[in-house]
């Protein structure tokens, strides 16, 4: 399978990766969860990661010997602070979604397979050990 790179974002979306999106609250974060505390490890190593491109192309990029302009140095440095972000503000989103299911799994015992665990499985998994890779796709034919 071929994948075309992604384009880069446009002079007007400059700059709108350049704040991290805000975490959920800690309250509402279940760190007894696997997949949570997982997920939090790589959230932190994607801020690293976005902290880096954040300077782009000063530090540890050279410009010069990609032969990069000014012009192309920031559509780069805007590209990889996008994915950076977007992986951030997902990781963020299934954090609090497998937060609340396992709440309410505790709360009600649930058996595996209730509609709030298919729910939750939406988000996939980080952890490789159990066969998932994030992110899951939805099911066949499920829109």
């Amino acid at each position: 399978m071929i994948r075309a790179m992604r384009p880069f974002p446009t002079p007007a979306e400059y700059g709108k990766w350049d704040v991290l999106p805000e975490d959920p609250p800690e309250s509402e974060l279940d760190l007894s969860n696997e997949d949570v505390t997982d997920a939090l490890v790589r959230r932190e190593r994607l801020k690293d990661e976005w902290r880096g491109y954040w300077h782009y192309p000063h530090g540890e990029h050279d410009p010069a010997t990609a032969g990069e302009t000014p012009e192309t140095a920031e559509a780069w440095r805007n590209w990889l602070l996008r994915r950076s972000y977007q992986g951030i503000a997902f990781i963020n989103g299934c954090v609090v979604r497998w937060s609340a299911d396992s709440r309410a799994r505790t709360r009600s015992e649930r058996p595996v397979g209730s509609p709030a665990t298919h729910a939750a499985a939406s988000c996939g998994s980080i952890r490789p050990s159990r066969g998932r890779v994030m992110p899951a796709l939805p099911p066949a034919g499920h829109t």
